[in-house]
């Protein structure tokens, strides 16, 4: 049985993370995205999946924060460290500044196999493998589980991901009853997050292009042009670096996305984090001297005092700021269905054609009618 409706499914994997006895597990659905499917034979009616789902917005009433303790553009003071991060470092100076303290970081990281995990780090020098923008929704796992038996244990934890599976971990530990003194909280300037089958296809697509195993994805390599323009770098099975734009056209394209992405309670007013990180886009409205910073420099929105002294602990450079408006909602793309009819009635690649610049400058004009028309 359906859990939920799926447009109100983040897939944050809470659900199966409390249940008592295992009777949910995610199943994929045509186009990818994971949902919970209940076994109602095992279940034993306790509600804790409900409780825990951060889709319900009655769950976290009393967790939301609607106003910023206070804003900051974010530089890490090692310039190789901004120099290896997507703009500024935030993520990384939080991270190494926690793993300092003896704490653990949980993060998203591409496996071998190039899907999206959430995974541990405990060590400085394993912190890279969580850098960098992944653009597909990673599974959870066991991680919340991980978590509330790290903070039981007194430990020091540090979880980054989307709002949605932040406020899932939060709801996850408050059902628990498990204390979140110890907790801290970093979510991201979400665009939404797009299908991983699609994603996979892609990288098989490069696959048969260059004629070798793809490995390392980098979809967002600023060291290419910089850190303003999004293109993505692959790094193949023999050793060949090459550069390509087509998935960062799907992502923004708003055609791939999760249903929940497009009324997202969480990318309008709706703070759940201590710390949202993301690029300063439009910097040059806030800082005198944003042209400056080449290499690239983040926005931290800090929401609780925890969350600010975490910050102020870290080896940044920051500049106070107000009022920050880049917060973003995804909607999905009129063109959608239409996306999804032609990906499997006709394959992957004719929908790259149709729907990205690979398709030529007859695509790229209909896409700016359509666009025009507000058809897309």
């Amino acid at each position: 049985m359906k859990l939920c409706e799926e447009h109100k499914c983040y897939g944050c994997d809470a659900c199966i993370n409390i249940c008592p006895v295992n009777a949910i597990q995610m199943t994929k659905e045509q186009n990818g995205f994971l949902y919970p499917e209940l076994d109602e034979k095992q279940c034993i009616d306790c509600g804790l999946c409900g409780a825990a789902c951060p889709g319900n917005e009655t769950n976290f009433s009393d967790i939301i924060r609607k106003d910023n303790v206070v804003e900051y553009a974010c530089i890490h003071k090692d310039k190789r460290i901004v120099h290896t991060s997507q703009s500024g470092g935030a993520f990384y100076g939080l991270a190494e500044t926690i793993l300092e303290q003896g704490g653990i970081v949980y993060g998203a990281a591409f496996d071998e196999g190039n899907y999206v995990v959430h995974l541990k780090v405990d060590q400085h020098e394993d912190l890279w493998r969580l850098q960098g923008s992944k653009y597909v929704q990673s599974r959870i796992g066991d991680t919340f589980k991980e978590i509330g038996k790290l903070l039981q244990d007194g430990r020091t934890v540090l979880f980054s991901g989307t709002s949605c599976q932040a406020a899932g971990l939060i709801l996850y530990l408050k059902n628990k009853k498990i204390k979140a003194a110890n907790l801290y909280t970093c979510d991201l300037l979400c665009h939404g997050i797009p299908s991983h089958i699609v994603f996979k296809d892609y990288i098989r697509f490069l696959e048969e292009k260059y004629g070798a195993k793809i490995k390392k994805p980098n979809l967002r390599d600023k060291n290419i042009i910089n850190w303003k323009t999004h293109v993505e770098s692959y790094c193949d099975s023999h050793g060949n670096i090459h550069t390509e734009s087509l998935w960062t056209e799907l992502f923004y394209s708003d055609l791939l996305l999760r249903r929940s992405c497009g009324d997202c309670i969480f990318g309008k007013e709706n703070w759940i984090s201590d710390i949202t990180v993301g690029d300063l886009w439009k910097g040059e409205e806030y800082i005198n001297n944003f042209n400056e910073y080449q290499d690239g420099i983040s926005v931290a929105l800090v929401h609780t005092e925890k969350g600010n002294d975490l910050i102020k602990s870290g080896k940044f450079s920051l500049q106070t700021i107000e009022h920050y408006s880049q917060r973003y909602s995804a909607k999905l793309s009129y063109q959608a269905p239409r996306f999804w009819k032609v990906y499997y009635s006709k394959g992957f690649e004719t929908a790259l054609k149709k729907f990205t610049s690979y398709g030529g400058l007859v695509t790229k004009s209909k896409r700016k009618i359509l666009r025009r028309l507000k058809m897309w």
